[in-house]
């Protein structure tokens, strides 16, 4: 269609310059570079902030994890077992 429609403006008009033709979904597409490009930008910083998230999340078990092993070491040094350790808490 594109092809048709440049041929009759070149035939109707051979003195000017060619309009530029472009199909609807061309324009769609090029309407729309901005908006996709934005989209996978701010889609990457989401994915930054999950990893950053999931990170502080490990962190914060591992620092809750140290806290309690000092404590545990000591009452299995003085007889308890396992099981006692987990009862008192």
């Amino acid at each position: 269609m594109a092809p048709v429609a440049l041929r009759l403006n070149e035939a109707q008009f051979a003195d000017t310059p060619a309009a530029a033709v472009m199909t609807g979904l061309q324009l769609v597409q090029s309407d729309l570079g901005r908006e996709h490009v934005a989209a996978w930008l701010f889609s990457g910083f989401g994915v930054i902030a999950v990893a950053l998230a999931i990170g502080s999340v490990f962190g914060l078990v591992i620092y809750a994890m140290q806290l309690n092993r000092r404590p545990y070491a000591l009452m299995l040094a003085l007889g308890a077992t396992s099981g006692s350790y987990a009862d008192s808490n």
